[in-house]
């Protein structure tokens, strides 16, 4: 009998830990991204937090809130008339981001929501035989996100991300505490 029960006990234990939501009130993410644009390699780093389950009463619904930090640079080379110009651009864009969460299937977590935030630009451009031409510009910036997150482990997932935060669209690694 006391194995029945002790059976029973972990049987509904291990049950109620496969049915836990990806992401919850409560749950803390940190991410870290690698993008792809037609202009440069962003780099991105985000930590968000939950605050709301069952948003709009839709069950698995989860908002949450957090703050995002990318980077990217790059830059070209044109050469006319026996000379050359670069030009060097940098990126950095920080802001928040307002997601909404929904667990599709078991550790698959699918997001959504607007960002807002400043884009810090600079830019720099040498030419032969010429000074060097600066500038640098703050601009707001604004953006809709999307991605899905798969947990690999209760701890680590892996992600795919598109929208204009930091890049048309990336791949990282999330870290859920």
């Amino acid at each position: 009998m006391k194995k029945l029960v002790l059976g029973i006990i972990l049987g509904v234990a291990v049950m109620s830990v496969n049915a836990q939501e990806t992401f919850k009130k409560g749950t803390k993410l940190l991410e870290a991204a690698i993008g792809f644009n037609s202009s440069g390699t962003p780099i991105a780093v985000s930590y968000e937090v939950g605050v709301k389950d069952n948003l709009f009463n839709v069950n698995k619904l989860n908002l949450g809130i957090g703050g995002y930090l990318g980077y990217y640079g790059y830059s070209s080379t044109m050469v006319q008339f026996g000379g050359s110009s670069t030009t060097s651009y940098g990126i950095l864009s920080p802001g928040i981001r307002v997601l909404g969460h929904y667990q599709v299937i078991k550790k698959l977590d699918a997001y959504a929501g607007p960002s807002i935030g400043f884009s810090l630009q600079h830019a720099a451009t040498e030419a032969s035989g010429m000074e060097t031409k600066t500038e640098n510009k703050i601009l707001f910036a604004w953006g809709f996100i999307g991605g899905l997150r798969y947990e690999i482990t209760p701890n680590w997932g892996a992600f795919i991300e598109g929208g204009k935060a930091s890049g048309s669209f990336t791949l990282g690694a999330a870290y859920k505490f």
